[in-house]
This record gives structure tokens, sequence and C-alpha cells, in this order.
């Protein structure tokens, strides 16, 4: 009964670890299930999403497709340009500058379960060319890119 009380009082305590890669994690409780969350507190840092089963810590499957897909932010970009150009100047009302690096830069990951990309997986861009805050919120299903949505 008292533990009922405290848990009514306090709430749940909340699971987190310090992973070697990821930083420090939290798990959450998503529509999709469990994940891990890094939250980033600086411009040069990214928000992670980290799919689990359980309170299981990300595994190296997840390791090696978060090192891959930010190892080569030109190539993740080549992947969602043209889409993400499109919205961009509908959006920002500017053409896009030669090189993406000027107007965007990588703001988040969601990395997918057991690191297999034929499952759904995400990757945001902010803007750093205005102050409105646009996050162009790439995602990806079956191993192809599906689409862009522009949040502020």
């Amino acid at each position: 009964m008292i533990r009922l009380f405290k848990r009514l009082l306090f709430g749940t305590p909340s699971v987190s670890l310090e992973h070697p890669v990821f930083g420090r994690l939290t798990l959450q409780s998503g529509k999709r299930g469990p994940y891990w969350m890094h939250d980033a507190y600086s411009d040069d840092e990214l928000s992670i999403s980290i799919e689990t089963i359980g309170v299981e810590p990300p595994s190296e499957a997840q390791v090696a497709f978060f090192q891959t897909v930010t190892g080569n932010w030109d190539s993740m970009f080549s992947r969602v340009s043209q889409d993400v150009i499109d919205k961009y100047q509908s959006y920002v009302r500017k053409p896009f500058p030669e090189h993406w690096g000027t107007a965007l830069q990588p703001g988040g990951i969601g990395v997918p379960l057991a690191g297999d990309e034929s499952k759904p997986w995400d990757i945001t861009f902010v803007c750093i060319t205005d102050n409105l805050g646009y996050l162009f919120n790439c995602w990806f299903e079956e191993g192809e890119f599906k689409g862009v949505s522009v949040d502020t």
C-alpha cells in the first residue's frame, strides 16, 4: 500500500542509462512502443530516439545504423534533397543555397528497432537561415524515403 501511495504521489521513477555512443538515455513510451530518448541541449547536439523492446538497451546493430547515417550527412541529404528543398523554398520563401549545410543542420534521428532500415525511421534537419525554427522531418519506411513534414 505504501508503494502504491508513493507511486501516486511521486510518479513512476524514470528508467535511464548512460550509453557510450548515445550519451544519457531516458526510456519513454510512444504510440509504437517504448523507445530511448537522448535530448539535445546544444545546437551541435542531435536529439536521438531509439526504438526498443521493453527496457533493452540499444543494440550493436542500432549503434552501427546510427554511425552510418550520421557519418555521412551529405549522403543522407541527397536521399531527401528534392522534397526538402521544395518545402524549404515554400516555407522560407528564399532560394535554396548551393550547399545544404548553409541552410540546414542535422537536428535529430530516429533509430529503428534492431537497426533495420526496412523498419520506420526518421531524420530531422533544422533550418538555420531564419529565426522561425523550421524543422524538416524526413521519414523512411521499407528502406525508402517516404516524405517530409515541416514543424516549428
